[in-house]
């Protein structure tokens, strides 16, 4: 599941509407794809590159452009008697105007993913 792009517009809120532009779906190292971010009439477009991508399906992404000055994500995967349990690391720094709504948002988004994801993926 992770390691296709397509799914993570599946794992974003409907707001911002996120848009994703790509080559290529799947997630590997040096992989490039663009994400789009629409509030309303703006539109934000960031660079995004796979830096990482591990042997256990764990790997790393950066961000360049938009509103995010700096912007590092990591995904792991951790096997648990449960199933799977995701864990996000993510470090990131706001331009400095984007900056009061940047940790909301960014808070926002993942509880979205984590309300979503057990349905998304049955």
């Amino acid at each position: 599941f992770f390691s296709d792009v397509r799914n993570l517009k599946k794992l974003s809120p409907p707001f911002p509407v996120m848009e994703i532009g790509f080559d290529d779906p799947h997630i590997e190292e040096g992989a490039e794809f663009e994400v789009r971010l629409r509030f309303g009439v703006t539109t934000y477009t960031l660079a995004t590159n796979i830096t990482r991508v591990n042997p256990d399906g764990s790997f790393e992404d950066t961000f360049r452009g938009g509103p995010f000055r700096r912007w590092h994500h990591s995904h792991r995967f951790l096997a648990t008697e449960a199933g799977t349990l995701v864990v996000d690391e993510l470090e990131f720094e706001s331009a400095w105007w984007f900056a009061p709504l940047a940790r909301a948002m960014v808070h926002l988004m993942f509880l979205y993913r984590r309300r979503v994801l057990p349905e998304v993926i049955r």
